[in-house]
């Protein structure tokens, strides 16, 4: 079972969208938006991803797609209680940054035990404060 739900909390930080992985369906695909924010910062677009139904651990598999607008797009994969920056590097657990329109790459994280991580999708250093483009996730996971 795959659930996608829109979180909205008014008053904090962007908490996104949330995507639930189980064994029986476990590759999700999420289209959204990211902002450049200027150099040294961060205005992550935030998705959640529980694992929690994999509780001997597995391997996190994220599929990310940059849209053809002109903004690259930077990638971060947190711990579910990790505060996400807003300036400065990332202290993430894995990250894929400066990924350019139209390209793609894929984010790989190994995990011990079923956990809710949070992908923060911002606009790379590197591009006009401001601009926006799209992103598309195929998330999936492997079981230990």
């Amino acid at each position: 079972t795959v659930s996608v739900q829109e979180n909205s909390n008014e008053g904090t930080p962007s908490t996104g969208m949330r995507v639930v992985l189980d064994s029986a369906q476990s590759s999700p695909e999420i289209l959204d938006i990211f902002r450049a924010p200027g150099n040294g910062y961060q205005d992550y677009t935030v998705v959640n991803i529980d694992t929690t139904a994999f509780e001997d651990g597995g391997t996190l598999t994220i599929y990310v797609q940059v849209g053809s607008a002109d903004a690259a797009g930077s990638f971060d994969l947190f711990d579910s209680d990790a505060e996400l920056p807003t300036e400065g590097i990332p202290e993430a657990l894995v990250s894929a940054w400066g990924i350019k329109p139209n390209t793609a790459t894929t984010i790989r994280h190994r995990f011990e035990r079923g956990e809710v991580f949070k992908l923060g999708a911002t606009g790379d250093w590197f591009s006009k404060k401001g601009d926006l483009n799209a992103f598309y996730l195929k998330i999936s996971v492997e079981e230990n």
